[in-house]
């Protein structure tokens, strides 16, 4: 089999037609490229994409934080980590110096009462929706893949990711056993969101 183009390729994976190798795409934690950087793997200025030859790009992740713009508040900090509240009302340690996932501390929304007084109103508030989202770097990102003849991706998140980020995943499985419908109405709320936001992106 000839040697395919990332848009033949990824096309041909997505209709289940046969390829010449199988699609290449990876992230990696900061560190990891400030090393390879460091250690002469990767150039000043070269991406881990063109290194690679990754088969995709993407972009459009809109911002499902309840409050777009928001500065964290730190509450307490060391040498070592930062303890912060988020948008969301949740409160996060992270390492200062390295990456990683952050402990997750306390969270203020943990119930129905909670979303409905802290959240919910600035997630259906229509006057937000534009600062969720990058028309601007959304385009961007697609005409550079068009520009190196790559497969592109709008980049979607699903309800789960926006969930727990608010109630923290203890309790919005105690809710799903306690307190179904509100685990449906967060459900319902956000995906209402990212279909609004997503329409914005593909019209413009």
């Amino acid at each position: 089999m000839e040697e395919m183009t990332s848009i033949e390729r990824i096309g041909n994976i997505l209709r289940r037609k046969p390829v010449d190798r199988v699609g290449l795409n990876e992230s990696y934690w900061g560190e990891t490229i400030a090393r390879w950087r460091k250690e002469g793997f990767l150039g000043e200025n070269e991406s881990p994409h063109g290194h690679f030859k990754y088969d995709y790009s993407q972009g459009g992740w809109p911002n499902m934080s309840s409050e777009p713009g928001y500065q964290e508040q730190v509450i307490e900090e060391t040498d070592e980590w930062r303890l912060v509240r988020n948008a969301n009302g949740a409160h996060l340690k992270w390492w200062k110096h390295k990456a990683g996932t952050p402990e997750h501390v306390f969270f203020e929304v943990k119930d129905r009462d909670s979303w409905n007084e802290q959240i919910r109103p600035k997630l259906t508030d229509e006057n937000l929706i534009r600062k969720r989202i990058n028309v601007e770097g959304y385009s961007n990102a697609l005409k550079d893949a068009h520009a190196h003849n790559l497969f592109f991706f709008l980049n979607g998140v699903n309800v789960f990711e926006c969930i727990h980020p608010v109630c923290g995943h203890e309790n919005m499985l105690v809710g799903m056993a306690l307190d179904p419908d509100w685990v449906i109405d967060m459900c319902n709320v956000f995906a209402d969101l990212i279909i609004k936001c997503n329409e914005i992106l593909i019209s413009e």
